[in-house]
């Protein structure tokens, strides 16, 4: 066999000896492994494999792969978590069909279960789900008030070109986990947060409160026993976890008649 020289990604299209050691190539002898192995194939009927200690020369992700282009690629999809060939995301999909000048360069593995037009669904099935964080930067869009005109309303008198939309950023849109959301910050919440805990310790147990600060007062909540001037969630329901707040009040006011 031959061995290539190191970086070379494309092996050459002429593979005749004289043009391979000419680019480099090496020849060189490669054993068979000293031990056979004997395969069941089905209704006990066994055979014997004989392999060569060998392994791709050149495999990568399709992360990896960006940028690269490639006389030919083989690869597998498959859109079932733990499968090989998982992918999850349209971008992949157009990385992957991208690297070769061509699209008959591009073969994909199937066997099995798995033809030809399992393969087509899958990527289709990729390609019409929206990217991961479309629906959460679409909500941060329309939060921040900044809206699209058409051309059909451009210039047309009474179209109110600084009309917002106010909008929540629901769990189902958001990327992260919930526990990861990010507090608002001072300017929004002047007039403090209206809260409800839950009791992990019973999980059926619910506090509603009010403050001006979430940490500091989830801190009094778990660590701090209640006072005549500061009272507290029941201390035998500890631990307590934040289950949501409403925040953004006009005054306090308000904020004690929402709580």
């Amino acid at each position: 066999m031959y061995a290539a020289p190191i970086g070379t990604k494309v092996a050459p299209d002429c593979k005749d000896k004289n043009n391979l050691i000419s680019l480099g190539w090496k020849e060189v002898e490669v054993d068979r492994r000293k031990y056979d192995q004997t395969i069941n194939i089905q209704n006990n009927t066994f055979a014997r494999r004989s392999q060569f200690p060998l392994h791709s020369r050149v495999a990568a992700t399709i992360y990896r792969a960006m940028g690269s282009n490639l006389n030919c690629v083989v690869t597998q999809v498959s859109n079932t978590k733990n499968d090989a060939g998982y992918i999850w995301d349209r971008g992949q999909v157009v990385v992957l069909l991208s690297r070769t000048p061509r699209l008959s360069n591009i073969y994909f593995v199937t066997g099995g279960t798995v033809d030809k037009e399992e393969v087509a669904k899958t990527l289709l099935y990729i390609l019409s789900k929206a990217p991961q964080f479309y629906n959460y930067q679409k909500q941060i869009i329309e939060r921040t008030g900044i809206r699209f005109i058409s051309e059909a309303e451009n210039g047309v008198e009474g179209v109110d070109r600084n009309r917002t939309s106010k909008g929540i950023i629901k769990l189902t849109s958001y990327p992260f986990r919930p526990m990861d959301f990010q507090l608002p910050d001072d300017n929004i919440c002047l007039h403090g947060y209206v809260y409800i805990l839950l009791s992990l310790k019973t999980l059926k147990s619910v506090y509603v409160g009010s403050c001006k600060s979430i940490t500091a007062r989830m801190h009094e909540h778990n660590h701090v026993n209640s006072t005549s001037k500061k009272r507290i969630a029941p201390t035998y329901l500890r631990p307590w976890a934040l289950m949501g707040f409403v925040c953004a009040f006009k005054s306090d006011a308000d904020m004690f008649t929402f709580e």
